[in-house]
């Protein structure tokens, strides 16, 4: 086993695929590179993405509800293809956690069948260069995706997220949520794209992007774009970035926060609804001291 960094070992009856080629969990199978889950459960299943790991299948049994945390480490440069199918009328609750340094490139995709739905919570926690692709083709009527995603950078960190959404069938509905913290020399990229095509009736597709400067030189780019093709649709999309708001900063202060504590607070605005699906848990312990750590500007 290669030496993982401690955090990674805090996680408890986690599942590494590098090692194991076929394996049981409590919730799932895992065979010939897929994760395929079967009986409902709410305890969540953890699997391991590390630098053995290029390609990685998962998929939700008909009718069913599982929850899995993905976590992706890495500490040189990599290529990860991931591919998730939500079958009819099941649902996924998916926590991913990005981690480690060096480059990575991935690119995952999901395909919804009819009435599934997708509970997304994502952490970009890396250090180097991290470029993260996402595409949700909505294929199936009624299905939906709510995603709340939270990146951090610092340092000479490049992060360049793209997120892609394919509204192929009427009555489905996509809310992409990006919370963007960048510090010391970081950049941050979004490009994020909803469409809608013709006849898709009944769909709704919401974006909505927020940004924290923590530096004079750090930068955060966003790029959102909605191409609708119907008028019988909701569609909306914002984005907001800029430095601490001095106002809330100054009404913290005189409630008596100190100027760490309250830059504190209102950063955990951002990574909450990531970090909140981790909690009481040691692993969670550890990446909320490394989301700090990368907020006072440490680049690893």
């Amino acid at each position: 086993m290669m030496p993982y960094p401690n955090y990674l070992k805090s996680l408890e009856e986690a599942f590494f695929p590098e090692i194991n080629n076929k394996s049981v969990l409590k919730s799932a199978v895992f065979s010939d590179g897929k994760l395929s889950f079967g009986d409902d459960s709410d305890s969540m299943a953890t699997v391991v993405l590390t630098d053995g790991t290029s390609d990685f299948a998962i998929e939700t049994d008909k009718g069913k509800k599982t929850a899995l945390h993905l976590v992706v480490w890495s500490d040189k440069e990599t290529d990860k293809n991931i591919s998730i199918v939500l079958k009819e009328n099941s649902r996924l609750d998916l926590v991913v956690s990005l981690l480690g340094k060096g480059t990575i490139r991935i690119n995952q995709a999901h395909a919804f069948e009819e009435n599934s739905v997708l509970e997304s919570r994502i952490g970009l926690v890396r250090s180097g260069k991290t470029e993260y692709t996402q595409k949700y083709l909505l294929d199936g009527r009624n299905a939906s995706v709510n995603q709340i995603l939270f990146a951090v950078s610092s340092g000479n960190d490049r992060t360049s997220i793209t997120e892609k959404v394919y509204h192929n069938k009427p009555d489905t509905k996509s809310d992409l949520n990006n919370n963007l913290v960048a510090n010391g020399k970081a950049n941050i990229y979004l490009e994020v794209t909803g469409k809608i095509e013709k006849g898709m009736h009944g769909s709704e597709c919401l974006q909505q992007n927020r940004g924290i400067l923590l530096s004079e030189i750090a930068e955060i780019e966003v790029d959102p774009e909605l191409l609708i093709d119907e008028f019988d649709v909701n569609a909306r999309h914002g984005a907001a970035i800029g430095q601490i708001n001095e106002e809330e900063l100054f009404y913290l202060l005189s409630r008596g926060i100190t100027n760490e504590e309250a830059r504190k607070l209102i950063i955990s605005g951002y990574m909450g609804p990531y970090l909140e699906k981790l909690s009481d848990t040691p692993f969670g312990s550890r990446i909320a001291n490394r989301i700090d750590a990368k907020t006072q500007g440490a680049d690893e």
